[in-house]
């Protein structure tokens, strides 16, 4: 237990806690986008995840949106 509360101290086990708090809102945004809501698993990927999974939000066509006129 102390080795799990030592890397979760670390900077690398941060980014990990905040990937996986990140993953949940994701979910839910590409969902109501009309996209496939496991794109939103590309937050896991160190460094780079959240870089990405916003930058698939931002320059994908939402099929919901074109639903709505």
């Amino acid at each position: 237990m102390a080795e799990i509360r030592a890397y979760l101290s670390t900077p690398e086990g941060l980014a990990m806690i905040y990937q996986v708090l990140a993953l949940w809102p994701l979910w839910r945004s590409f969902a109501r986008a009309g996209l496939r809501p496991w794109l939103s698993l590309v937050v896991l990927v160190p460094f780079l995840g959240l870089v990405a999974a916003l930058g698939i939000l931002a320059v994908t066509r939402w099929p919901a949106a074109a639903k709505r006129g």
